[in-house]
């Protein structure tokens, strides 16, 4: 079985903002303290120091309206939008699972079979969910034998041989088999599992099959912006420059934030000089922050 030397690339998974923010936490303590970060993040990149009293004010109410409140972060990767980033994903998963929409899925399919099984998900997902890691992969594994019908299973084993194991080739076996079988109970989970198989695909140099499922992802659920954002990632690193600015100028129109990961993503630096412009920085004028972009035409 293969493994990686030196694990995820590092760019991928230990940059970005988040600290902190890692399983073990009460899932309603964890919404709360990525809504804090993300107001600081905000903070951060408009920079209130050396700002009048008047000025701090008017950049306050700014980050005030950028800001999301927590029922956006209460759903998940969806409703995180620009402020998810790859390293804080399985508390976004944790998250995920606590949406209603997810918990009745779960429901109708275990609502089928015996309670023991639901309960040994139940005592699974607080394993997992409280870094008993080997313990979760167990229980995990023997529900994945005895309910093949959750692709949640199979997400949280993906999950697991990614972050903890990492084995990108099994993590993407659990990945392919989450997809088989959420494609004929959610477009939206299907685009979800599709986002963790093109994330794996990249980071093992199959771009070309990273940019399809992304893709896919986005024709399933075409508002799901993080699909949107991580296929121009791709397209961009296949340097088709046209598929990847129209998806950038969509999901900038939708949240004004990705801008701050544009400008920072090295993934979009083969294009820039191809795109007619890009996101240069960030202003506050009148109570509204926004990126403007030079030569490029919004």
């Amino acid at each position: 079985m293969k493994r990686f030397k030196d694990g995820l690339v590092p760019r991928d998974i230990n940059k970005g903002f988040y600290r902190n923010i890692e399983l073990g936490k009460d899932v309603v303590l964890q919404r709360i303290e990525i809504g804090n970060q993300i107001r600081e993040m905000i903070a951060s990149h408009v920079g209130l120091s050396g700002t009048s009293n008047t000025n701090r004010e008017t950049i306050n109410a700014s980050i005030n309206l950028l800001s999301y409140d927590n029922r956006d972060v209460g759903n998940g990767m969806y409703g995180l939008k620009a402020s998810f980033e790859w390293n804080i994903s399985e508390v976004a998963w944790q998250i995920e699972q606590n949406v209603d929409e997810f918990k009745e899925m779960i429901k109708i399919i275990y609502d089928s079979l015996e309670p023991s099984v639901a309960e040994l998900r139940f005592v699974a997902q607080e394993d997992y969910e409280n870094g008993r890691i080997a313990d979760a992969v167990d229980n995990f594994s023997k529900l994945s034998q005895c309910c093949e019908n959750d692709f949640s299973v199979f997400l949280s084993l993906g999950i697991i041989s990614l972050f903890h194991e990492e084995d990108k080739e099994k993590a993407l076996e659990y990945f392919n088999k989450a997809v088989e079988i959420v494609e004929s109970q959610s477009d939206f989970y299907t685009s979800y599992a599709l986002l963790f198989k093109a994330f794996v695909l990249r980071n093992i140099d199959r771009i070309d099959e990273a940019q399809k499922f992304s893709r896919q992802a986005v024709d399933l659920s075409p508002d799901f912006t993080e699909a949107l954002y991580q296929n121009a990632q791709y397209s961009a690193l296949l340097k088709n420059t046209d598929t990847a600015i129209s998806s950038l100028k969509t999901i900038i129109g939708i949240d004004i934030l990705y801008s701050l990961k544009i400008t920072n993503e090295k993934d979009f630096d083969g294009i820039r000089p191809h795109s007619g412009g890009y996101c240069r920085s960030f202003v506050c004028s009148n109570g509204v922050c926004a990126y403007y972009w030079s030569s490029y035409e919004m």
